[in-house]
């Protein structure tokens, strides 16, 4: 191989290598550093996105609890309590047996056609004993649930629209004045319903939306067993103006959609008087864990989501995969082996809340009191990044979670580091090009002076005679000038001692004719 091919080869392969080497080394440094960066943005805004969520859900039930508290002890709310309290006590004799039989007999009709068919649409077809449900109601039940829910000519989820039975009774007359007024209220602020009820006999004397539970006791009634029976034996056990939250639960009369209660006393003049009792509005609820379902202007993404669950393992808050694709939604439940009739109901009821269970390594965590952030397995079998925290709300144990998929987290990272990667290749394929011309013209540039020193070597050295007249180029100001000098003084030297020996030969072949002149 000549000098040349090696001095190219040589250089080509060192600049190769300590190109290659800087590359993977400043390569490696700036991925690893851009992805630590990276992580921690989404970390950061992620825990942003749960620390907002929580603040606001905690806010939001702390103005709940302040609500309660203030219309209870409102004028109105008071007088409406004792008022309603009075009529219908006096509605009891309003009405013969006769009446309230034929009253019994209408309401059945309602119960049968329009609550059990609406109940089984809900619930994909599932039938409820409604003659039982009817049974269970005492005469004053029947009176008032005959006034404003068989009588009252409002649709179905409508029956709230009717001010006055116009049955000239005192407690239509009561109902007149105060149901705009909570009516209103509720409307206001969006709570699914208002209830008022007799602390000692447990009636719900009066309720906005008029439902099956509307006029039952609380008590021993139909509905005593459930959150709103529940909401309401404990606040009767209260002595101060505190409250009592249910959590969420499936409840009969809301056609077993999830329904929670927060309660609280009524006092007048120190004296206990009556419940006060909302239905949470789960819609609100909602609005802020989805932020009015605009995630990807909030900085969510494609598949980030904030949501609550409860202490039972069970959604507080719809997800938001059920919102915007309902049907591989329901397909990955099935995929995951959720039961069947769980999946109905989410199907038929639009939500996941009361009925998905997600017992996730950030839920566990998040119920036990920690805060943190992990990757993990979400409840659709995709790895996440997640934001966990327990939720400070009286009453309940909540935990609060955000999460969006470790690949969409990620993904800035994994881009950059993937531009990285190629440019440090298109840096290394670039310097090879550049190592192979530059050795190409530096090795033509040491070994052109190589060959033309070689060549002149091959002058004075031609055909096995050596031309000592020959002198080697003595022009360029390098090493090789210096060796031609040296050369060059050589053969000097060398043409001087031939000179020598062929006058000392000369003067020999003439001495040599005179000795053998002499001799002759």
């Amino acid at each position: 191989m000549t000098v040349k091919n090696k001095l190219t080869i040589g250089i080509t392969l060192l600049t190769l290598i300590s190109t290659f080497s800087a590359c993977i080394s400043i390569g490696w440094l700036a991925s690893q550093s851009s992805t630590e960066v990276l992580e921690a943005e989404a970390t950061k805004q992620l825990i942003a996105a749960r620390e907002t969520s929580k603040s606001r859900i905690e806010q939001y039930f702390e103005q709940i609890n302040k609500q309660i508290l203030s219309f209870a002890n409102d004028r109105m709310i008071i007088a409406a309590m004792s008022d309603f309290k009075t009529s219908t006590a006096v509605l009891d004799n309003d009405f013969s047996d006769v009446q309230i039989q034929d009253m019994r007999n209408q309401l059945q009709k309602y119960y049968s056609e329009e609550f059990a068919t609406e109940y089984r649409k809900q619930n994909t077809n599932q039938s409820i004993d409604s003659d039982d449900l009817l049974n269970k109601l005492d005469d004053s039940a029947v009176k008032l649930q005959y006034l404003y829910i068989q009588s009252n000519t409002n649709p179905l989820g409508n029956k709230h629209q009717l001010n006055d039975a116009n049955d000239g009774s005192d407690y239509s007359k009561t109902h007149t004045i105060y149901h705009p007024h909570i009516k209103y209220f509720l409307e206001k602020f969006g709570y699914y319903d208002i209830f008022l009820v007799d602390p000692e006999s447990g009636r719900v004397i009066y309720s906005v939306y008029k439902e099956l539970d509307y006029a039952t006791s609380l008590k021993n009634g139909a509905y005593a067993d459930t959150g709103l029976g529940r909401a309401f034996q404990r606040a009767n056990q209260l002595t101060n103006r505190e409250t009592v939250l249910d959590d969420f639960a499936s409840y009969t009369p809301s056609y077993e959609a999830p329904a929670s209660f927060i309660a609280t006393p009524i006092f007048e003049q120190g004296k206990k008087t009556g419940i006060l009792i909302f239905q949470m509005p789960i819609a609100e609820i909602n609005q802020i864990m989805t932020n009015k379902q605009q995630w990807k202007s909030t900085g969510m993404g494609d598949s980030g989501e904030t949501y609550i669950v409860g202490s039972d393992y069970k959604a507080r808050s719809v997800s938001r995969f059920l919102i915007e694709d309902k049907v591989n939604y329901i397909s990955n439940l099935e995929k995951s082996g959720v039961p069947k009739d769980i999946i109905n109901n989410i199907s038929a009821k639009d939500t996941n809340i009361g009925f998905q269970e997600i017992q996730t390594e950030g839920v566990k965590l998040a119920l036990s009191g920690q805060t943190g952030v992990a990757t993990f397995p979400d409840y659709r079998g995709v790895p996440v990044l997640s934001a966990y925290a327990p939720l400070n709300i009286k009453g309940v144990k909540w935990s609060i979670l955000a999460e969006i998929d470790q690949s969409e987290a990620f993904a800035p990272a994994v881009a950059l580091n993937d531009k990285i990667i190629w440019t440090a290749l298109s840096v290394i394929i670039f310097m090879v090009i550049i190592a192979v011309v530059a050795g190409f013209v530096f090795s033509s540039f040491i070994s052109k002076p190589i060959k033309r020193f070689g060549d002149s070597i091959a002058e004075i050295v031609k055909d096995g005679k050596i031309n000592l007249t020959t002198r080697l180029d003595e022009s360029s100001n390098d090493e090789f000038a210096k060796l031609a000098v040296q050369i060059n003084h050589l053969l000097g030297k060398k043409q001087e001692a031939v000179q020598l020996v062929k006058v000392a030969s000369e003067q020999l072949a003439i001495a040599s004719e005179k000795v053998s002149a002499v001799s002759l």
